[in-house]
């Protein structure tokens, strides 16, 4: 029996080649990123992606915690969790999948 095609195309993205790309894209609009390479010791739920970029003459400074996720998967509690502290603090937090709306948001929200 043949196997059917994912109806959204980036349903079959995975969140580490989909966080790969946003690294990348931060990098190139100058942003410092911090991910945790182990998460063992960490706090449960920490959000994966601090995105850093400091005040220069073109644009503001930014602290940025994005929570990654695959197409269809929500945060767990605890990631839920910390989105809402840092939101709360005043942070500015995201939450991004592959093609949510799509890609371009991302690129608009980095590029500010």
């Amino acid at each position: 029996m043949p196997t059917r095609a994912p109806r959204n195309p980036n349903a079959a993205i995975a969140e580490k080649d989909f966080q790969k790309g946003v690294v990348r894209l931060a990098r190139q609009l100058g942003y410092s990123v911090f991910h945790p390479f182990l998460s063992i010791r960490s706090d449960p739920g920490f959000p994966d992606l601090v995105l850093i970029r400091p005040a220069d003459g073109r644009y503001s400074g930014r602290v940025i915690f994005c929570e990654l996720k695959r197409v269809g998967k929500e945060p767990t509690e605890k990631q839920q969790a910390w989105l809402d502290v840092l939101a709360a603090a005043g942070a500015e937090v995201h939450l991004w999948r592959p093609g949510d709306p799509d890609d371009q948001e991302i690129l608009n929200i980095l590029a500010r």
